[in-house]
């Protein structure tokens, strides 16, 4: 992001920032279709925050399995991951809904 001092000595794109918004805006609509909440970018990887449904689509299509990590240390929030191609899909469960899962997969 840039500094105050560099957004003032930078020359206005109006062309390219409405691009950009644009451009954003579609990204967006395909993110909230495909159940995407929230994208985020690291160093190391990306990661996604999904609808659970998503992640238990995502985990059966490549064959692999969710892990459940406690969400900072909270015994009731679990987040459930996956990662495909250095991409980390994420989603949010509580403890009431990991035991269906399980169930679910069980049966």
């Amino acid at each position: 992001m840039l500094k105050n001092e560099e957004m003032e000595n930078k020359e206005l794109d109006l062309k390219g920032m409405i691009k950009a918004v644009r451009n954003m805006a579609e990204i967006k609509q395909m993110m909230f279709e495909y159940g995407i909440y929230d994208v985020e970018r690291s160093d190391k990887n990306s990661g996604a925050h999904v609808r659970k449904i998503l992640l238990e689509q995502l985990a059966d299509k490549v064959e692999g399995s969710i892990s459940f990590i406690p969400r900072n240390c909270d015994t009731y929030l679990y987040e459930g991951r996956i990662s495909i191609d250095n991409v980390r899909f994420y989603a949010l469960y509580t403890m009431d809904e990991l035991i269906l899962y399980a169930q679910k997969r069980r049966d």
